[in-house]
């Protein structure tokens, strides 16, 4: 389990998130267990899913299909009680599609 430096407050980075301007990690939802659907954005601004188990394992989803140029790539929004990962990915014509990653 994270140290909690902040009191209540658990912070985390995915391994391979950019560290410049509006790049890292980005935690989008929150499920009963405590998992945590995201995404990060890495040096070459490619987003990339991810979820955070409740022990704290960072999962990367890298969606079939999904763009690999700068804009492009998937984004893990929310997790269900299930720990289905649903989101959206732009492919490398930069259209959007969702998807659904069950465990």
């Amino acid at each position: 389990m994270p140290r909690r430096p902040y009191g209540g407050i658990t912070t985390f980075s995915a391994a391979g998130a950019g560290t410049s301007t509006y790049q890292g990690t980005v935690a989008s939802d929150l499920n009963p267990t405590t998992a945590i659907a995201g995404y990060y954005v890495d040096a070459s601004n490619v987003y990339n899913a991810i979820l955070r188990t409740p022990g704290g394992h960072i999962t990367p989803v890298n969606v079939p299909g999904a763009g690999t140029g700068a804009g492009q790539g998937s984004f893990g929004i929310t997790v269900d009680p299930a720990g289905e990962l649903i989101g959206t990915y732009i492919d490398a014509s930069s259209v959007s599609h969702g998807f659904l990653r069950t465990p």
